[in-house]
């Protein structure tokens, strides 16, 4: 549930390890759009992992305020 652009962001950049300015160049976007894309994808993602999170009680994981 989390933007196709977030994900291809989020994975470019914590999984394979681009700089926000490779990862613009490879998506030919600029690189304030990559830091939002990956700031708004690792809220998104944070908030789907808040509930599982909980159940494995780490109950000090709260969901980020949108």
């Amino acid at each position: 549930s989390i933007p196709q652009d977030c994900q291809t962001a989020i994975l470019l950049c914590d999984v394979e390890g681009y700089s926000y300015d490779e990862i613009a160049a490879l998506t030919k976007t600029r690189p304030g759009t990559v830091r939002s894309r990956i700031f708004r994808g690792r809220r998104a993602l944070a908030n789907l992992l808040s509930g599982y999170a909980s159940d494995l009680g780490l109950s000090h994981a709260k969901p980020p305020v949108d």
